[in-house]
């Protein structure tokens, strides 16, 4: 009966499972549950100064929840059945196994260690019975940390962003108690089900799964070629040569050039052309056909760098929330766009204007990552000038003319009242006595122009318009000091207010006209989410690529091999909390 139970147990084994098959066929003699039990309750027990479960000789668990799971479960082990590990353990190394699919690291879940530690067990059953219990404990240790870690990181991501960069991302990750989904997958024989569960559900995190494995292709067979020539190279329709040829190539293993009607090898004709336009288009550039230096730097990217791009926006794909929305404005900041969303279609979609990538006299420009809620805009709107931007900017100007703000529109505030600037000694102001407020009234020239979109947030950061608008022309559009200057103001404040009859175009901009400010609710707040992709696929199956505008890529590459950043299951961390008090002053 014994040996008939066993070959139950095992019968799903595939020659993949030879080890657990062996174990089965040499346990004729398993250590009873009781001594199981004992060992695995010293084991919790002998955590050191430390205070962490050593899941198997000299390897700590991640996890600071194993403990709490075999208390609550009578310390009875979680992955085999007197002495015989269970169908459960397979279905976990396979989860494991196919970690790469998602970006992540099979290593990073003690796959190595759970091989030889199902290697170990078989002998031990056989000789004694406080050995084969402190090798089934190792394996229950190592499988529960692997599940708990890997579930973790598929729902809050492996990094916490909040940690990493706690002065301009605000991630609010989904939370789950995963020993209560451990024990559940146990009891429901759901391991691979309740795991592919905490996957972010959101179809561009499928499509950028489906981009990792297209490009590991490319580059299992050999990546594809460097075009030489530097700074000099120029290459246009009706060019003939060497490169020509190289450039048809690199194009048609990255699916930019048809394979099959890929024009003629060694001429730069019209389908090479297209070919180039496409491939400028999926990165952000000059989409003219003709390559030049920045065209043919992003053409020499390895594909093996483009793979850890890709990697590491998945990552940033598992800090996304538990839900957008159905209607949602999306803001990229790399790729200085903004879409409005409604039923996971794109209604609008507009150029932007971020944050600058360059940080001066300790003041960081970034436009930051966060969520917010929308509940109002502003028609023709005040500015009060930031006090870093009042003392670092505008105070060197006023030293030089004390008339600079009626220049501007702008004026004079102190906890007294309006003050005339030109009755201030401003040789004698400097940025840690500077007990003034500048405002910028409504008109001309106003940084935030026509219109500002209000979702209260502690980084006081808005939508705004701008007066300079030749910007939108340019494809690098890092100009501003944090808030996000949009293209089409009007048409977005047209589509929030959705009422035909009292605000449409010609009505917002007969109030514009009128030049007072005008502050307007919403008649639904709109959610929105302000993200940082690198990379991503379009609606239309396109992979997308940017540049790292304010080098997150290499942060967050070097934070994923710190523990100081990781996400641990367990660990009490504080949630962001997001101011809902509208502040008075707004960079721009």
């Amino acid at each position: 009966m014994k040996c008939q139970r066993i070959r139950m147990i095992f019968a799903f084994l595939s020659a993949g499972c030879i080890l657990l098959a062996g174990i089965a066929e040499a346990s004729d003699t398993p250590p009873a549950i009781d001594v199981i039990i004992g060992k695995l309750q010293e084991r919790l027990r002998s955590t050191g100064d430390s205070g962490k479960v050593v899941c198997r000789k000299t390897l700590v668990c991640e996890s600071q929840n194993i403990s709490h799971f075999y208390m609550k479960r009578g310390y009875v082990p979680a992955w085999s059945k007197d002495g015989i590990p269970l169908s459960e353990v397979e279905s976990m190394l396979k989860i494991i196994r196919n970690a790469h699919l998602q970006g992540l690291q099979p290593q990073d879940y003690h796959l190595g260690a759970i091989e030889t530690a199902l290697a170990d067990l078989r002998p031990t059953l056989q000789q004694n019975d406080a050995l084969a219990a402190d090798r089934i404990v190792d394996l229950d240790f190592l499988l529960t940390d692997a599940f708990l870690l890997y579930g973790s990181h598929m729902l809050e991501g492996r990094v916490n962003p909040n940690r990493l960069l706690p002065s301009t991302w605000v991630a609010n990750q989904r939370s789950a108690d995963m020993t209560e989904a451990l024990e559940e997958a146990l009891n429901t024989h759901r391991i691979e089900r309740t795991l592919a569960g905490f996957e972010p559900q959101y179809v561009g995190y499928e499509r950028l799964k489906q981009a990792l494995a297209q490009y590991r292709a490319v580059a299992a067979k050999g990546g594809w070629p460097t075009i030489p020539g530097g700074n000099q190279v120029r290459l246009k329709k009706g060019d003939r040569n060497r490169l020509v040829a190289l450039l048809s190539l690199r194009l048609m293993l990255s699916g930019d050039l048809d394979v099959i009607n890929g024009g003629d090898g060694g001429r730069f004709d019209h389908t090479l052309e297209e070919a180039v336009i496409a491939f400028q288009r999926r990165h952000g550039l000059k989409a003219d056909g003709v390559v030049r230096q920045e065209t043919l730097k992003a053409l020499n990217v390895p594909v093996e760098k483009r793979i850890r791009q890709i990697e590491l926006n998945l990552e940033r794909w598992r800090w996304f929330p538990q839900d957008l929305g159905t209607r949602y404005i999306l803001v990229n900041i790399p790729d200085y766009t903004l879409e409005v969303v409604n039923e996971n279609r794109i209604v609008m979609d507009m150029r932007i204007i971020v944050g600058q990538r360059t940080i001066r006299n300790k003041v960081d420009p970034h436009t930051p990552v966060f969520s917010g809620r929308m509940t109002h805009l502003e028609i023709n709107p005040y500015w009060n000038v930031p006090y870093s931007i009042a003392t670092r900017e505008i105070l060197p100007e006023l030293k030089k003319d004390p008339l600079y703000l009626s220049k501007k529109n702008m004026f004079l505030f102190s906890g007294k009242g309006k003050v005339d600037p030109t009755t201030v000694d401003w040789t004698k102001i400097h940025e840690k006595n500077f007990k003034y407020q500048i405002r910028q009234d409504p008109g001309a020239f106003n940084a935030l122009s026509r219109i500002k979109f209000l979702f209260p947030n502690r980084f006081d950061v808005y939508l705004h318009d701008t007066p300079t608008r030749n910007l939108f022309k340019r494809s690098e559009r890092d100009f501003s000091h944090g808030c996000m200057r949009i293209e089409k103001p009007v048409d977005l404040a047209v589509y929030l207010l959705n009422d035909p009859a009292e605000w449409s175009e010609n009505k917002v901009l007969s109030t514009i006209r009128k030049g007072r400010n005008r502050p307007v609710y919403l008649p639904e707040p709109i959610d929105v989410h302000v993200q940082y992709w690198t990379a991503w696929v379009d609606g239309e199956g396109q992979v997308q690529f940017r540049d790292d505008v304010y080098r997150y890529d290499p942060m967050l590459e070097l934070a994923l091999k710190e523990k100081l950043y990781r996400v641990v299951p367990g660990e009490q961390v504080q949630k962001p909390v997001m101011s809902t008090t509208p502040s008075l002053t707004a960079v721009y």
